[in-house]
């Protein structure tokens, strides 16, 4: 009658290593009795749904990405109609997104996701991304809270070693709102800078979206992105020849 486990894991390390996609519908668990972990490695992305619990959480490379409630289907034998549970990882000792020496990682949260523990270490240059929808919108007044947020962070110490981390905006034409992306439940201390992207690039640099978006980490505990107008259509005369690429910071 219980939750079936797509892996699980009594001690040792498990590496997933490759270029490839690895998606795991159901979650992994490992035995509180004994340490276990795990150690992602190559640029390669990890899809993860349900409740996960692991001793140490390593991503060195590529893309962990976190599912959202009934974001894709995991039919079975009794249920051919079964979707996705919502995907978080609890109980870790500690976790690392990106390393000082392999390189930097992403992780995107589908919505409503939860990591949880003691230590959280996301290392300069890595990313999280968000796929922006209305379950995370807020009012211009509401006070964010773990139940608004796309991601929830509860650990004793979280880092961002010290450097810069990258927030994405995974999502090509969010609407005119207000969104809840980070909520820090244990207001635990954070060394480090938050950065905007947009589909990976700096907002900033790029006219047309220049003063379209408002980014704001209130405090030690949430993060709230908004959009504050539509984004522009530009139609652009092509100067080059026929062959030539486009080469254009609109």
């Amino acid at each position: 009658g219980g939750q079936p486990n797509a892996l699980y894991m009594e001690g040792g390390t498990l590496s997933i290593q490759g270029n490839g996609l690895l998606d795991m519908r159901d979650p992994f668990v490992s035995d509180a009795n004994h340490t276990s972990s795990i150690e992602k490695i190559g640029s390669g992305v990890w899809k993860l749904a349900g409740n996960n619990s692991v001793s140490n959480l390593n991503i060195n490379g590529g893309t962990l990405y976190l599912y959202a409630q009934d974001e894709v289907g995991n039919g079975n034998k009794d249920n051919p109609n079964a979707k996705v549970s919502v995907g978080h990882i609890n109980n870790l000792s500690s976790m690392n997104l990106g390393s000082s020496t392999t390189g930097t990682a992403t992780l995107i949260a589908g919505g409503g996701n939860t990591l949880s523990g003691d230590t959280l270490t996301i290392h300069s240059g890595s990313t999280l991304g968000f796929k922006l929808s209305d379950a995370h919108v807020i009012s211009s007044t509401a006070d964010p809270t773990s139940q608004t947020a796309a991601l929830n962070l509860s650990f004793n110490n979280f880092s961002l070693n010290g450097g810069t981390v990258f927030i994405d905006i995974a999502e090509a034409t969010p609407k005119i709102a207000r969104y809840h992306l980070v909520h820090n439940t244990r207001n635990s201390n954070r060394t480090g800078n938050w950065r905007l992207r947009y589909l990976g690039y700096d907002p900033k640099s790029i006219f047309r979206i220049s003063n379209k978006f408002t980014f704001v980490e209130s405090g030690p505990q949430n993060i709230t992105f908004s959009q504050n107008d539509t984004i522009p259509n530009l139609v652009l005369p092509w100067n080059g020849n026929a062959t030539d690429k486009w080469n254009l910071n609109d």
